[in-house]
């Protein structure tokens, strides 16, 4: 089968149906990275995978649980946040789970066969409500994704190793990965991978502080320039759009040789409206879209597609932190074309 892009609109789920299906088929082994596990029938069937003899290996982040650490990894008092039970729970059948802070891709990999990165979390919003789109990969693009994903859980910060009665049983690992060994002229996908900075520009001390990978950000622009006719930009944010100099020259060139300029954003995410009327004041020619919910992310011209999980942000996004992208085939690409009439459409029913 061809591989497929697959977009979840407001009452059609085949990216949900996709994840459930890899899952569902794996026979040795998973490898997936996601930024929340917390969705419970997610976490169901990656259990059941466990319990049927399949491998699991997981890259999360540990975001606000992190201040578990100077506290001694205690249980909160409240697990009002299912994100690190859930990854306790698949620890103490079996599985491998590691973290790093710079992670906000979500991708998946079955067998060495089945690859997708996708922009939906394991969360109820993303699988069964937000609209999200996620792509099947290729042989070639499968066996780089899987590449990648074991270099960063072998230098992975932190290791998930179960919970006791005390709490849960966090083991830090220092172990700096080389920048140089994730290039591979070969392949579609496209990373972003680089230690977060502070205020004053220095780079947080984890495992990736050397790196400096700013792939998607370059893609992005490399295809705005290259449009002709129309472009399409999705994301759930665009909080740093105006302040990402290869994008904002990129759109401002493309106006300037009446290329039709469309933003697809959410239209409930406050600074993003802002910024995308900035924006507006620079490219009067610019139109954007709010979509209820909408976490999807892309980018469509007349000739070229990309999919990516990064929001249109700055440091964390495209100049740093852990995202996936990929270059869509012809036929993604008018499965991207026709998945946004869809939405569309939706939305306009479901206004009224």
């Amino acid at each position: 089968m061809e591989q497929q892009f697959y977009l979840n609109t407001y009452s059609e789920r085949p990216l949900t149906d996709r994840i459930i299906q890899i899952i569902h088929g794996a026979r040795y082994y998973i490898k997936t990275g996601n930024f929340f596990f917390r969705e419970p029938g997610i976490m169901e069937e990656l259990k059941d995978a466990c319990r049927r003899g399949v491998t699991i290996f997981i890259l999360s982040n540990l975001r606000d649980d992190i201040d578990r650490l100077p506290a001694g990894n205690k249980l909160g008092k409240s697990e009002y946040d299912p994100h690190l039970p859930n990854l306790a729970d698949l620890v103490e059948l079996g599985a491998h789970v590691r973290f790093i802070s710079e992670l906000h891709a979500k991708f998946i990999v079955a067998d060495g066969t089945l690859g997708m990165i996708m922009s939906s979390n394991y969360t109820k919003d993303s699988l069964k409500g937000n609209p999200e789109c996620g792509v099947d990969l290729n042989a070639e693009d499968t066996k780089y994704l899987e590449r990648v994903f074991d270099t960063i859980f072998s230098h992975a910060d932190i290791k998930l190793q179960g919970r006791d009665l005390h709490g849960y049983v966090l083991k830090r690992v220092v172990d700096p990965v080389e920048a140089d060994c994730f290039y591979d002229g070969d392949t579609n996908v496209l990373l972003t991978l680089g230690a977060a900075t502070d205020e004053e520009g220095s780079r947080e001390q984890t495992n990736f502080v050397d790196c400096n990978i700013q792939d998607i950000y370059q893609a992005i622009a490399d295809t705005i320039n290259e449009a002709n006719e129309w472009i399409i930009m999705a994301a759930y944010s665009f909080r740093n759009l105006s302040k990402l100099p290869l994008i904002r020259s990129a759109l401002i060139n493309a106006a300037e040789r009446q290329v039709a300029i469309n933003i697809v954003c959410n239209d409930s995410v406050e600074y993003s409206m802002k910024e995308i009327a900035r924006m507006e004041q620079a490219i009067p020619s610019l139109k954007a879209e709010g979509f209820p919910k909408n976490h999807a992310k892309f980018l469509l011209t007349e000739s070229e597609g990309l999919m990516f999980t990064a929001n249109i942000d700055g440091k964390a996004g495209l100049l740093s932190g852990f995202e996936l992208g990929v270059y869509l085939s012809d036929l993604q690409w008018q499965q991207a074309v026709e998945g946004l009439r869809l939405l569309q459409k939706e939305k306009e029913y479901l206004k009224g």
